[in-house]
C-alpha cells in the first residue's frame, strides 16, 4: 500500500507521515509473504501437474503477478507511468492524466484535477453526451494499445473524472499503478485477432499465433484444431454486428485464450491482464453507448499499427 495525495491537500504532519509510511512498510511485507506462498503452489502445481504446468505455466504468472504487486507499491513507478501517459497524449484534446509533483517510494503528491467520477455523472448525462463519453473513452484505449503499447491496466468508473466547461468536456484519467506493456510477439497476436474480427476471419489469426506461441504441446493436429477453434469463435461473435450492444469483445478474448489452454499454445500473462483491461471499458463504452460501432473506431488504428508492424518486419 502507497499513499497519493493531491497537491491541494492539507499539508502532513509528521506524525501522520510517519504513521503512513509505517503502513506502507507493513503492506509491503505481507505482499511479499503472500508471493512466497504463490511461489511455494506454483511450484508444487508443476511437480504434481507437469504436463499441464508447461502451458499454464503457474511460475511465470506468479513471477508476472509479483512484478505488478511490487511496482504498484511504489508511487516512483507510478509517477513515471504518469509522466509517460501525458507525453503519449500531448496534442491529444480532452483526454487529462493528473502531473506528478513530487514522489518517492511510498508517497506521490499529484495535481489536484476537479471533475465528477464518471459513475456519479452518469445517470444525469444527456444521451449525445453518453456517446461522446463512449467514444473518446473508446478511443483513448485503442491509442494506448495499438499506437502506443503502453495500457492504463485499471480503466474501472472510479479512476475517471469527466470536468465539465461549457459543452465541452475533458476526460480525466486517475491511478496509473498498473500499467501494461506487451511484447512485440503479443502485441501483434493482438493486432492479427482484431484485424479477424474486421474481415470476419479467425483461421488467418489462429496461423499467426500458432505459429508464434512460446510452446506448442501438441502436434499438427492440435494447431490445426486451433485454427479452426479461431475462426468459428470469430464468426460466431460477428454474427450479430459490430457494435458495443453486439459485440462482445472481451467474451471474445477470454474464449481465445481458452483455446490457448485446451490445445497447449502459450500466451504471455500480459496478454490476459490487457483483456481484463478491455473488458472493464468495453462495459462502461456499452452502459454510455450501446450503438458505438467498436469497428469503425479501431480501424484507424488498427491500419496505423499495421502499416508500422510492416515497417519494423514484423
Amino acid at each position: 500500500m502507497a499513499w497519493r495525495f493531491h497537491a491541494i491537500d492539507a499539508a502532513l504532519s509528521p506524525w501522520n507521515l510517519t504513521h503512513w509510511l509505517m503502513s506502507t512498510q507493513a503492506t509491503r511485507n505481507r505482499i511479499e509473504d503472500d508471493i512466497r506462498a504463490l511461489r511455494w503452489l506454483a511450484r508444487t502445481a508443476s511437480r504434481l501437474a507437469p504436463r499441464t504446468c508447461e502451458v499454464l505455466d503457474p511460475g511465470g504468472l506468479v513471477e508476472d503477478f509479483a512484478d505488478k504487486m511490487v511496482s504498484s507499491c511504489d508511487m516512483m513507478n507510478e509517477a513515471e507511468a504518469l509522466r509517460r501517459l501525458r507525453r503519449n497524449f500531448v496534442g491529444e484534446k480532452g483526454v487529462v492524466f493528473p502531473e506528478p509533483l513530487l514522489s518517492s517510494s511510498g508517497v506521490l503528491v499529484e495535481s489536484f484535477e476537479r471533475g465528477v467520477p464518471l459513475n456519479e455523472a452518469l445517470p444525469s448525462l444527456d444521451p449525445e453526451t453518453r456517446k461522446r463519453v463512449a467514444r473518446r473513452g473508446l478511443r483513448a484505449l485503442l491509442k494506448m494499445l495499438f499506437a502506443d503499447n503502453y495500457i492504463h491496466g485499471d480503466l474501472h468508473a472510479g479512476n475517471l473524472l469527466l470536468r465539465f466547461d461549457g459543452h465541452d468536456f475533458d476526460l480525466v484519467i486517475l491511478d496509473a499503478g498498473l500499467v501494461i506493456e506487451l511484447s512485440p510477439r503479443d502485441r501483434r497476436n493482438f493486432i492479427d485477432l482484431f484485424g479477424a474480427v474486421v474481415k470476419r476471419d479467425g483461421r488467418r489469426a489462429g496461423q499467426l499465433i500458432a505459429a508464434r506461441a512460446t510452446h506448442r504441446g501438441g502436434g499438427e493436429d492440435d494447431v490445426e484444431a486451433f485454427v479452426d477453434e479461431l475462426d468459428h469463435l470469430v464468426k460466431d461473435a460477428t454474427v450479430r454486428g459490430v457494435t458495443l450492444k453486439d459485440l462482445r469483445v472481451a467474451v471474445l478474448l477470454n474464449d481465445v485464450l481458452a483455446a490457448c489452454r485446451r490445445h497447449r499454445i502459450r500466451l504471455e500473462a500480459n496478454f490476459a491482464t490487457t483483456v481484463v483491461a478491455i473488458a472493464v471499458v468495453e462495459g462502461i463504452g456499452r452502459q454510455l453507448d450501446p450503438e458505438l460501432d467498436l469497428l469503425r473506431e479501431a480501424g484507424p488504428f488498427l491500419a496505423r499499427a499495421v502499416v508500422k508492424g510492416a515497417r519494423e518486419g514484423w
